[in-house]
């Protein structure tokens, strides 16, 4: 073998050896709009009873959300493949077998008011009773998790055009949510006394004038 083959042979052999090393394909991350609801103790009780059957949780079906409801729906989010929030959001109840719609209709229902009692003579008042001592103070419970989805397209544009309305934004009725509805919403929260977060929720909804029940999921 000469001095030329040598060299091509010891070239091949280098090429032969190279590892292969592939990139990792960009993430897409899509960016839209998305709806916080309060459920309502109906509502919470849905959700702890597919909890009590697919997450194994012990706890009450009572209707108030505390630290071992939390943690069966985390675990249950894990272990079912889902982010885990500890909230509830569109995947997860899906993933339940419950009906977001479902859960948000049960959040904006408002109990009748109490027909008033007849006015009747108010008979003498009894003797002031001793002052009770003060009750420890207790904890407050955890805040029920609310339904979280992304917006549709019409009621991305229903807000954008209230907004436009209100003179917060001034940019395409076309319900795609950019940079320009994000700080439009801001700026309406901020003026109206609201916590200035971009996150639409009932309290924000209401304050447009809008009637949260309207607001679609995608």
């Amino acid at each position: 073998m000469n001095l030329r083959s040598a060299l091509l042979f010891a070239l091949l052999a280098g090429t032969a050896l190279a590892p292969l090393c592939l990139a990792p394909p960009a993430m897409a991350q899509e960016s839209g709009l998305s709806y916080t609801q309060t459920l309502s103790p109906d509502a919470v009780r849905a959700v702890q009873g597919r909890l009590n059957a697919l997450a194994g949780y012990q706890g009450p079906i009572n209707g108030a959300w505390g630290p071992d409801s939390e943690a069966a729906l985390r675990n249950f989010q894990q272990n079912n493949g889902l982010q885990v929030t500890g909230q509830m959001n569109q995947a997860t109840a899906a993933t339940m077998g419950l009906d977001v719609a479902s859960l948000v209709g049960a959040a904006g229902q408002v109990p009748a008011p109490a027909p008033a009692p007849l006015a009747t003579a108010a008979p003498p008042p009894p003797p002031a009773p001793a002052p009770a001592p003060a009750p420890a103070p207790q904890p407050a419970p955890a805040a029920a998790p609310g339904p979280i989805f992304a917006l549709s397209n019409n009621s991305v544009r229903i807000i954008q055009a209230r907004l436009r309305q209100l003179g917060f934004y001034n940019g395409a009725i076309d319900g795609e949510w950019g940079g320009g509805s994000q700080t439009a919403l801001q700026a309406f929260q901020q003026a109206h006394g609201l916590p200035a977060d971009g996150h639409l929720n009932a309290a924000s909804v209401q304050a447009m004038g809008i009637d949260p029940a309207s607001m679609q999921p995608r």
